[in-house]
């Protein structure tokens, strides 16, 4: 195994470990109150796995093309251009499902407030 494999798996492990035993906060959320544009994404997978396409489509409607854009990335990786385009591809996208959501669902589940800027607001908007 070369050098650099071992440090980015050594990495890897490191971070799992951390958030095993510390928990993960979102930075984002944690700052804004909002959820960030991968919010859920990590629960759409989960439900994915368990055959639940709709459930999954529901919590993120954007795993399945972050799926697709990391395999073409992958498949492109020798063809920088390529990759790019499709990076760029799937971020437009992203963005415009994260405006849509937030326009559409939010505050209701699955796009929930959870403290920060946003809590303060929709507390003292409702008061």
């Amino acid at each position: 195994m070369n050098r650099r494999l071992a440090q980015t798996a050594g990495l890897c492990i490191a971070a799992v470990l951390f958030l095993f035993f510390f928990g993960w906060l979102c930075p984002f959320q944690a700052l804004t109150g909002l959820p960030c544009p991968g919010c859920n994404m990590t629960t759409a997978l989960y439900w994915l796995l368990r055959g639940q396409l709709s459930r999954s489509l529901w919590y993120h409607p954007m795993l399945l093309p972050t799926m697709g854009a990391a395999l073409l990335a992958l498949a492109f990786r020798k063809r920088p251009g390529a990759v790019k385009g499709i990076l760029l591809s799937w971020a437009v996208l992203m963005l415009i499902c994260y405006v849509w959501r937030m326009i559409t669902v939010f505050p209701d589940p699955p796009m929930e407030p959870e403290g920060g800027l946003a809590s303060l607001l929709m507390n003292w908007r409702f008061q």
